[in-house]
């Protein structure tokens, strides 16, 4: 299993650092050519706690993460990424749960004759790694290709993705999400709707369901410099409908735990640090139902994110 995902994250790593490798048409080759004036790189930290309201087995959480971007102009790039996530149970309901996850993404784009846009061909993969006892959600896997598409003004974003998530003893799902992204507001204002579509082989591994489907919707407004607040962005967003085990593109994360999740509801602030530093402050709460169990519940979170850009 380790050795399928190394193969898929070294297929995304490819993508992104032969994407499109040479001298750009805006550069020519001299002496004054540099490599580091064609990359750029954004590093990240981030770290997060949260609690698990009227739940009759988990308590709480915390975690954190780090995340590596790596961009050669608009041509392409690779992203890495790691988070560590601790869940407490509550006493006598199960043993507390460590777990690693691993990202890797590669992309490149293109500008086809006749698109009017940019074509970005995307491929991310996933694993994560626990001590669960029962081992249904350890040694987890996600191989996801996208295609997407924005158009030259940014006033217009489409892609489609397709995930396959492995499990052990066989248990696999499918997941579609189409999304359509409207920039309006002269570029101040962005609205983007993208669709969970996940089909289960197993229905006794995802809480009964064969079929769930969700639609995550984010509203995000950005201020004009030299605000009273200094803010830079302000972003809701929310999520109608029933998904599990889903692989998220915006938070290259994977839900790798059975709890089928029925509604969540965020609010996120990000302010620049000057020209290259950025903080990001995000507040939500995520609902979810575990069927045989009988038991709903809410994990409120507060998540902190510093980003830094070279």
């Amino acid at each position: 299993m380790a050795e399928r995902f190394i193969s898929s994250a070294l297929l995304a790593l490819g993508l992104g650092v032969t994407a499109w490798m040479g001298y750009p048409d805006t550069v020519e080759a001299s002496e004054d050519w540099r490599a580091d004036d064609l990359w750029t790189i954004n590093g990240s930290v981030s770290g997060v706690i949260g609690d698990y309201d009227d739940s009759n087995t988990r308590g709480s959480f915390y975690g954190s993460g780090l995340k590596m971007s790596f961009d050669y102009l608009d041509r392409g790039g690779f992203t890495l990424g790691y988070n560590y996530t601790h869940v407490d149970f509550k006493d006598g309901q199960g043993r507390d749960l460590d777990q690693a996850a691993y990202y890797a993404s590669g992309r490149l784009q293109a500008r086809p004759d006749g698109a009017r846009g940019t074509v970005i061909f995307r491929m991310d993969t996933h694993l994560v790694d626990n001590d669960d006892i029962t081992g249904t959600s350890d040694g987890a896997y996600a191989v996801a290709p996208i295609i997407g598409f924005y158009n030259y003004d940014k006033s217009l974003y489409l892609d489609l993705g397709l995930t396959r998530s492995f499990y052990m003893n066989d248990f696999r799902l499918m997941q579609l999400t189409p999304t359509v992204g409207f920039g309006f507001n002269e570029g101040s204002d962005w609205l983007q709707l993208r669709g969970f579509l996940i089909d289960s082989n197993n229905r006794s591994r995802s809480q009964g369901e064969e079929f769930t489907a969700a639609l995550d919707i984010k509203y995000s407004h950005w201020f004009a410099p030299g605000n009273l607040l200094k803010i830079d962005q302000v972003s809701l967003g929310g999520l109608v409908g029933d998904r599990i085990h889903a692989v998220d593109p915006d938070a290259a994360s994977m839900t790798n735990l059975s709890d089928v999740q029925t509604g969540s509801a965020s609010i996120s602030g990000s302010w620049r640090l000057g020209d290259v530093t950025n903080l990001t402050v995000l507040g939500g709460g995520d609902f979810y139902e575990n069927v045989p169990a009988k038991d709903s519940y809410r994990s409120t979170y507060f998540f902190l994110n510093l980003s830094r850009e070279w």
